[in-house]
């Protein structure tokens, strides 16, 4: 109820000045079963298991006079933990023009590329695409100048002036420059962006749809410059097998390429298949895979035979754990979904597959229509062979049922 009277007085208070506003109310119940064994696991007491969790979101849109604004309020509750509460701008930005340039400068949602499951070309908002389900992204500061044509546009960004490298690239600053057309033969994407952390990337996509029912896709990034998180016991020249702090350092490499190809059907009735492949060369290797589950295993023997404190042991393999956080476990990635967006109704099932090593992740969700108001439902499970890095990773499956309200 307090949630709602905050909702009811910004409403009114920004209803009494000129513009548009409107609200949204998400609830999300989320739980998840990971364990403690298997060749990454450990305790609770080192590592915080997934627990039932909900989500209670509140967004408030205002627009008025070339200022837009997605405000969220956010409160967290777990089972064990104190529930925790945030205020934030998803958007604040400000829209003009001079002559036939569109600016704009603020907190921005900005979303390039063409793409389901990965976006090479999105260099700029860096959207994770596999989550399990997702709230309204949180945009990037920016000043942003764009032209458009009949069938052209051209747009450069200027992303997080000021900040330089970031702990994350998203938070990079970063100049890009987006060249897109588009015509009878289909459209084209092409980009440039720089910054400190990737140097120069280089990018370009094209995307079609031939007749009433099939479209294909593809995109391709160049990037000077890439890292990725590297364990150092696992390095050649290595003579331990455990770390006093944390082993994992960022190892650059020069020159590195992702790259989607993929095609949507459409029946009539409103189901579809889509299909798409995609390479990235910034993931872990399978050798990198085999060095990181070598170390492990060889840790894990430590702990069996009493070679080492458990606590050391353990906090390695915690520690290990940080290459299941990258956008792509594996450089090779297939996948293939099968939906329904027709009536009030709209199920689908996808299954994301990594060949390198058989591995595998199903998802099934469905979300429900009515009016105002949508429910949203969805369950994902891992698996694939016992070695491979789906398998392997310490979380087994994940479930959310979520509500939304529009007022």
């Amino acid at each position: 109820m307090a949630i709602l009277g905050i909702a009811a007085w910004i409403l009114g208070a920004s209803g009494a000045q000129a513009g548009d506003a409107g609200a949204a109310l998400r609830l999300t119940v989320d739980d998840g079963q990971s364990s403690d064994g298997g060749l990454y696991g450990v305790p609770e007491a080192v590592l915080p298991a997934l627990q039932t969790s909900s989500q209670q979101n509140l967004e408030i849109n205002w627009r008025n006079h070339g200022l837009n604004s997605t405000f969220t309020l956010r409160n967290r509750a777990a089972k064990g933990l104190q529930p925790q509460q945030d205020a934030f701008f998803n958007e604040l930005y400000f829209d003009t023009s001079a002559g036939k340039l569109d600016l704009s400068i603020g907190r921005k949602i900005t979303s390039w590329g063409v793409g389901f499951g990965f976006r090479p070309l999105d260099v700029i908002q860096q959207e994770d695409r596999r989550a399990l389900y997702t709230n309204t992204l949180r945009g990037v500061d920016q000043a942003a100048m764009e032209w458009f044509g009949a069938s052209a546009a051209v747009s450069m960004v200027w992303s997080n002036p000021g900040r330089g490298t970031e702990n994350t690239p998203k938070r990079d600053q970063s100049i890009a420059l987006k060249f897109y057309h588009s015509g009878e033969s289909g459209d084209l994407h092409a980009l440039a962006r720089y910054s400190d952390r990737t140097e120069t990337q280089l990018g370009v996509g094209v995307s079609q749809v031939s007749g009433d029912a099939l479209e294909w896709h593809a995109s391709a990034l160049w990037q000077q410059t890439a890292s990725k998180p590297i364990n150092r016991l696992t390095l050649p020249d290595s003579t331990s097998l455990l770390g006093a702090a944390n082993p994992f350092f960022d190892q650059a490499t020069h020159g590195a390429i992702k790259a989607l190809a993929g095609a949507s059907w459409t029946h009539s009735s409103g189901w579809g298949v889509l299909g798409e492949i995609w390479y990235d060369e910034t993931a872990y290797s399978d050798a990198q895979w085999q060095a990181l589950n070598l170390l492990t295993a060889q840790q894990r023997d430590l702990l069996a035979h009493g070679r080492a404190p458990a606590s050391a042991v353990l906090g390695n393999i915690a520690y290990n754990r940080q290459a299941f956080l990258a956008d792509n476990l594996r450089q090779w990635n297939a996948l293939i979904r099968v939906s329904r967006q027709n009536g009030s109704f709209e199920p689908a099932l996808e299954l994301l597959y990594t060949p390198e090593d058989q591995g595998w992740v199903a998802t099934a969700s469905g979300v429900y229509k009515l009016n105002r108001q949508q429910l949203e439902i969805g369950l994902r499970h891992f698996g694939g062979d016992s070695d491979s890095s789906w398998s392997l990773l310490p979380i087994q499956w994940q479930a959310f049922v979520s509500w939304q309200g529009n007022f």
